[in-house]
């Protein structure tokens, strides 16, 4: 009986230990779809989420207060001999004679905001389980300088490690920093945070359209001329008309604006960034309103001559953007043509 006794708990000692490493090398929660839930974290917990290359970070941040009320990014570059390289310029590339070390603050897009959601929760494909020194080498993860946090309320929620390219490919794998779990990512999650200055940035002048104002102020130095929209033909846009003829549409003005309206942004600026060129002088400005009240704005500087590059310099900034943004350089017939704009015929 005694050895009978024995041999029953020493059964029992045995499917205990097995159940308590079944629980162990459980695979993490499963999600929908069958992906695998990587970080279990709702979508008013996230505050921010940061990726990290070397002398590189990009954070993506909700701010819930005042006008900067949205979804912003920060890119940074510290000094580092290879800065240039990899700089997060927001649209254009620098070299390693300009400046090294950058830091922007940016309103981030709707792709960011895409991004931003794929961490409430975060998914991956696959759960690869812990993985051997020689694997993770393999993988891409052993050597690597690249990182995911991710902050919630009180503090930072959890970090990764990120792979670096693999057999020429791009290696999507991230390791939990506490368990050594790793995981397969799907999606873009990595490559956007990659090409955070080119994909997640906000580009945008305006956030309304032209049905949400119904009159134009144009002032250039010492003059400025009030122009109303009115409605167009059948199937054609508004035109704009003089404030004191509103009846005569000014074609001039009107196509005048449309080529401001439409400007093209080649470089964003950060807040309170000031070009390398030196403090902007505005040209033209335009006040946008409806029914009397403050719709936007927007103010167009004088292209300039840089002796670095061979295009005229032209900036803009408006009641969206965070600061300043090089547009695309049209000479200087718009600054001519809104003085003309300006003046009463």
């Amino acid at each position: 009986m005694k050895a009978r006794g024995a041999a029953v708990q020493g059964t029992l000692a045995v499917l205990g230990l097995v159940a308590a490493y079944a629980t162990w090398q459980r695979q993490p929660e499963k999600g929908a779809g069958g992906d695998v839930v990587v970080l279990d974290i709702g979508r008013n917990d996230l505050e921010r989420v940061r990726y990290l290359d070397g002398p590189k970070s990009v954070d993506l941040e909700r701010r819930s207060d005042g006008p900067e009320k949205g979804l912003w990014i920060h890119l940074s570059t510290r000094d580092s001999p290879d800065a240039g390289i990899s700089a997060p310029d927001a649209g254009i590339a620098s070299s390693p004679s300009e400046h090294k070390s950058l830091d922007r603050d940016l309103r981030a897009n709707d792709v960011a905001e895409k991004l931003f959601d794929k961490f409430t929760p975060l998914k991956a494909s696959r759960s690869l389980g812990v993985l051997d020194p020689a694997k993770r080498r393999e993988l891409g993860l052993e050597a690597s300088k690249k990182r995911l946090e991710i902050f919630a309320r009180g503090g930072k929620h959890a970090s990764y490690v990120l792979a670096v390219s693999a057999l020429g490919a791009g290696a999507p794998y991230l390791q939990n920093d506490q368990d050594n779990r790793v995981y397969l990512l799907g999606g873009s999650i990595a490559s956007d945070l990659e090409a955070a200055s080119t994909r997640l940035v906000d580009r945008r002048l305006h956030t309304f359209k032209p049905a949400d104002y119904d009159s134009v102020l144009v002032k250039v130095d010492d003059k400025q001329r009030e122009l109303v929209q009115i409605p167009g033909e059948a199937n054609q846009p508004p035109k704009l008309a003089s404030k004191k003829t509103p009846t005569k549409p000014d074609d001039f003005a009107r196509n005048w604006h449309e080529r401001m309206w439409h400007l093209v942004v080649t470089e964003v600026l950060g807040r309170s960034e000031v070009p390398a060129s030196g403090e902007p002088k505005v040209a033209v400005r335009i006040d946008y309103r409806s029914r009397g009240k403050p719709v936007g704005w927007m103010e167009v500087t004088q292209p300039r001559t840089v002796p670095s590059t061979p295009v005229p310099e032209m900036f803009a900034r408006t009641e969206h953007t965070a600061g300043w943004v090089k547009v695309h350089a049209v000479g200087e017939d718009l600054v001519k043509e809104a003085k003309k704009v300006a003046s009463e015929p």
